[in-house]
């Protein structure tokens, strides 16, 4: 299941990518800039049904202009991991795929409270008999820029993941 959620995040990764490659959601923010986010999956394989809960703090710790340094804090199944991790500000990756492109949009959604206008990037994808659905909804006014994400799968195992914005606070 750790891989199920792994992969969305990927899927997710490259969805931010494919809607903002000179922006990487930390750009405009100032150090002490955060997000919170809380992922809930559910899978079900072989008539078994697992059911988790993943809630994460990303902190802007320190800023230059080539790169952010970001604290992630994760609880998962009652344990707290911190890691930090240097993110470059600008990025020469371009979303590139020959099966399945991104379907890009816009839509204004209610997310912990309050409306952000999101660019939505919906992708397909398929392997090893898995067929997995996403929708992410990305705002520039989010640290991160990660607002909402939903994720389906279907095969020899199905899952649903759901990443959604808690709080946020961009200085």
């Amino acid at each position: 299941m750790k891989k199920t959620i792994l992969g969305i995040a990927a899927l997710t990764i490259l969805a931010v990518v494919a809607m903002a490659a000179e922006n990487t959601g930390w750009n405009n923010c100032k150090p002490g800039s955060w997000v919170k986010l809380k992922t809930t999956s559910d899978t079900s394989v072989a008539g078994h049904t697992t059911s988790m809960t993943i809630e994460t703090k990303q902190t802007l710790v320190s800023k230059t202009a080539d790169k952010a340094v970001v604290e992630t804090e994760t609880t998962m199944m009652g344990n707290t991991t911190k890691t930090k991790a240097e993110i470059p500000l600008t990025s020469n990756a371009k979303a590139t795929t020959t099966q399945n492109p991104a379907k890009m949009g816009s839509e204004t959604i209610t997310v912990a409270g309050k409306t952000l206008k999101c660019k939505t990037a919906e992708v397909q994808s398929e392997a090893n008999g898995m067929k997995t659905n996403t929708k992410s909804w990305m705002s520039d006014d989010v640290p991160g820029m990660i607002v909402k994400s939903v994720s389906t799968s279907t095969g020899s195992m199905s899952s649903k993941v759901t990443m959604e914005l808690v709080d946020f606070k961009a200085q």
